[in-house]
């Protein structure tokens, strides 16, 4: 593969089905962003912040959380990312 070019990836699937690991094996081998919501997640709850509340709250009920607030989330991280060449 030429590392020229942009290699963008999206894993997608069932907690426990091994997303992070390949997710962080393939980010190193190409030096791509990896994005975890999981550690989004713990990183919040640890912050003690309004959205890691919000967050808890579901993960304590032994709920997912909702793709709203999860969007919620993601978004501040996709904006800093620099798109040119995407």
């Amino acid at each position: 593969m030429n590392h020229s070019n942009k290699l963008n990836l999206a894993i997608i699937g069932p907690s426990g089905s091994g997303k992070g690991t390949q997710a962080e094996m393939i980010s190193k081998k190409y030096q791509l962003k990896h994005i975890s919501m999981g550690v989004v997640f713990r990183a919040e709850i640890k912050k003690g912040t309004a959205y890691g509340k919000q967050v808890q709250a579901y993960i304590d009920q032994g709920k997912f959380v909702p793709t709203s607030i999860v969007l919620k989330g993601l978004a501040p991280i996709l904006a800093s990312i620099d798109y040119h060449g995407f």
